[in-house]
């Protein structure tokens, strides 16, 4: 009888929590629930890879990210883009490459994940003279 009513306690405590959400995209430096927005560390704006189904494995990779403010799309006169696998304290072999494609859309080529696990994108980015980062959480298969 105690422990049922401790189940019973426990669950009625969790479940309205499960069921809490937004669709707000995520503080600095955090994923979005759907893992495909991140948030400068300012939070002013948002940056979402454009391959919704994109699940990173090692090797090279070619991404479109769109940056965007809470008014849409953003233009930004430079992006600097470093994988970095936090764990183990360094980067990739590879130095990306960040093409500004226009209307907020920058293409990134020669992404390159040298081992599977846990790693950061870490962008730098110029937006109206201002310095912005963004550090998108990624694992790698």
């Amino acid at each position: 009888p105690m422990r049922l009513r401790t189940l019973f306690l426990l669950a009625s405590l969790t479940l309205p929590l499960a069921a809490c959400g937004d669709d707000e995209p995520s503080s600095a430096g955090e994923m979005h629930a759907d893992g495909h927005m991140t948030r400068s560390e300012s939070g002013a704006y948002m940056l979402h890879p454009m391959a919704s189904d994109w699940a990173p494995t090692t090797g090279d990779h070619t991404v479109r990210f769109h940056l965007m403010n809470d008014d849409g799309a953003v233009q930004a006169s430079a992006m600097a883009v470093e994988p970095w696998m936090p764990d183990h304290g360094h980067g990739s072999s590879a130095v990306p490459e960040a093409t500004d494609m226009g209307d907020g859309m920058w293409e990134v080529s020669r992404l390159v994940f040298t081992m599977p696990g846990a790693w950061e994108l870490r962008f730098d980015v110029t937006i109206d003279g201002q310095a912005e980062r963004f550090v998108m959480p990624v694992t790698v298969q």
